[in-house]
């Protein structure tokens, strides 16, 4: 199925970039490679995959980082709920952990081929949610980060969703500020925080009024994703779901979830 070209202005997959990129990338298969759990000559072992082939699990509900205040249905208080649903793949241990550690940072870049058709399955089951046309908006990784690794990860998966899934990718997002582990508790605290935004506002007209599916690798409390909504919606472009390979918690049977 050859992905898909142009469809709206300011969003697009550039088939002849995908391609290159995904070409590059199958270059891999020249040298010795091996599952991240060391079975050598796969990519991604059955057992492997399996931990991303169980169905789709919503997340929200241990998700805190996306729940917002809310007028009751009858106006006289405010309510905490999520802004928006939130699906994943898998729990962030064991060899789902491995696989994501050694895709994100060990170079291990042929697996966004692996994992794009697993999230394209999801995705497909999100946009049900979706009532208007959508875009998947991969969430930014600071440029130095991407230096180091090579790629940009997140933005190369989503390239490989959208292909799968007949779904465009939003132009880029950007992040600024410091890094998590550069900024000191009390700087923290005191809300020195990551901004993002835009890489160029004029790639983004044309996008007001559509519904966004936010990706991300993990989420943690889900405050990453809030964020990215929240950037959005200055973009006048709507969040309907976000959808993440794995999820630090799962929901529990004897934990209580958040109202959605």
């Amino acid at each position: 199925m050859p992905p898909p070209t142009r469809s709206n202005k300011g969003m697009s997959i550039d088939c002849p970039r995908v391609f290159a990129r995904f070409a590059s990338i199958a270059l891999q298969s020249l040298v010795p490679f091996s599952c991240p759990c060391g079975e050598s000559g796969l990519h991604l072992c059955d057992e492997c995959a399996g931990e991303f082939s169980r169905g789709t699990v919503w997340v929200e509900g241990v998700c805190e980082g996306v729940c917002e205040a809310r007028p009751s249905a009858d106006g006289r208080e405010l309510e905490i709920a999520p802004a928006f649903r939130v699906a994943t793949l898998a729990e962030y241990e064991g060899r789902a952990k491995s696989a994501i550690l050694d895709y994100k940072n060990g170079g291990h870049f042929a697996l966004a081929n692996y994992l794009g058709p697993l999230l394209a399955d999801a995705l497909t089951e999100l946009s049900e949610g979706c009532m208007h046309r959508h875009v998947i908006v991969p969430v930014p990784s600071r440029a130095e980060a991407v230096r180091r690794r090579g790629e940009d990860h997140m933005r190369l998966l989503a390239e490989s969703v959208g292909a799968h899934a007949r779904v465009g990718v939003a132009p880029a997002l950007v992040l600024s500020g410091m890094s998590q582990h550069s900024r000191t508790k009390r700087e923290r605290a005191r809300g020195t925080e990551r901004v993002i935004g835009p890489k160029r506002v004029a790639e983004w007209e044309g996008m007001r009024g559509m519904r966004a599916v936010i990706l991300d690798d993990v989420v943690t409390t889900g405050s990453t994703l809030k964020k990215t909504s929240d950037a959005l919606e200055a973009l006048g472009v709507r969040t309907c779901a976000a959808l993440t390979i794995a999820s630090a918690r799962l929901p529990r049977a004897n934990t209580p979830s958040l109202p959605v």
